[in-house]
């Protein structure tokens, strides 16, 4: 398999499994009086998270990585000649991976109380259009969701 295989699988394909087991969930939990409703398919939350945690694993993983590296050395093998970082050094292409997941799950965490905001002002009102309704917390929070999603699993070292 390769990496970019492995980063879609990972990365795209089992949150959408995930999340369409979650669909399933809400409309279960209704009971068997429940009926299918659209509220079912608004699962932009749980991609902003799965976005954000993949960023924030992503991140703890380069930093569980690096610091493996510089404490494994034994002072015996400095003074054989032992290279600092046996898995090899560290280029600053590392530290932009580093920076780049610590923006998305920034970033990640500011859209998220936006869509939040957008589920409190569309989710049970009255007020606003049916079709509205669809379309911010079906279209614009779903795709939000996945676009940080994208950019977790984009940013993965």
């Amino acid at each position: 398999m390769t990496v970019f295989e492995t980063r879609l699988t990972i990365g795209v394909c089992l949150p959408f499994c995930l999340a369409f087991v979650g669909i399933l969930g809400k409309r279960l939990s209704r009971g068997a009086a429940g009926k299918w409703m659209a509220e079912d398919s608004y699962f932009g939350k749980e991609l902003l998270m799965a976005g954000i945690s993949a960023s924030i694993l992503n991140m703890l993983d380069y930093a569980f990585r690096l610091h493996g590296t510089v404490t494994s050395v034994t002072a015996s093998n400095q003074l054989a000649g032992a290279s600092l970082y046996p898995n090899g050094p560290i280029f600053p292409y590392d530290t932009g991976i580093l920076f780049f997941n610590f923006v998305v799950a920034f970033i990640g965490m500011l859209l998220f109380m936006f869509v939040l905001t957008l589920h409190q002002d569309y989710e049970n009102n009255p007020n606003k259009s049916r079709n509205m309704q669809l379309f911010m917390l079906g279209g614009v929070a779903n795709m939000i969701g996945f676009g940080v999603l994208l950019a977790g699993v984009a940013a993965m070292p």
